[in-house]
């Protein structure tokens, strides 16, 4: 049986099935970043899969990206629901930096070419609305402000 978490293509899953794999997943969790919501969701739908289709003589975990992650965190938080995992993608050295990196970047954008502008927010977030707002209107500066001038060397 194979678990995916987020990034299996269809030619994958094709082949998946045509060797004898069943395969089970979750949906996404909501908005944002949902590593252990997900990994609960993935162990409620395993038990769902045994109860309807027996016992798999083994469970494989994978995804990619934020996928990858609860592939890896099942494999090492809860070993009695998969014996391995395929992680691609993922950050599993640490998301923590890679956020950071992320936030960093939107810290420049906003300091640098929209500085007065409200409603592109980097921390505390209320809701998903606020969240489309805040991207909308990144989107209305980029554009407005264009590619800018080529760098050359």
């Amino acid at each position: 049986m194979a678990l995916g978490e987020h990034g299996l293509g269809v030619p994958a899953q094709n082949w998946l099935l045509e060797h004898g794999y069943a395969l089970a997943g979750t949906r996404p969790y909501g908005d944002g970043w949902a590593v252990e919501e997900t990994m609960r969701d993935s162990a409620s739908t395993l038990a769902v899969l045994a109860e309807a289709a027996g016992t798999p003589e083994a469970t494989l975990a994978w995804g990619s990206s934020m996928g990858g992650n609860i592939a890896a965190g099942l494999a090492e938080r809860r070993p009695d629901l998969v014996d391995g995992a395929l992680p691609y993608c993922a950050s599993v050295v640490g998301p923590v930096a890679m956020l950071n990196q992320a936030l960093d970047a939107s810290f420049a954008f906003k300091t640098l070419l929209a500085p007065g502008n409200t409603d592109i927010k980097l921390t505390r977030l209320s809701s998903a609305e606020e969240e489309t707002r805040g991207n909308t209107a990144a989107r209305t500066v980029q554009a407005w402000r264009g590619p800018g001038p080529a760098v050359t060397a």
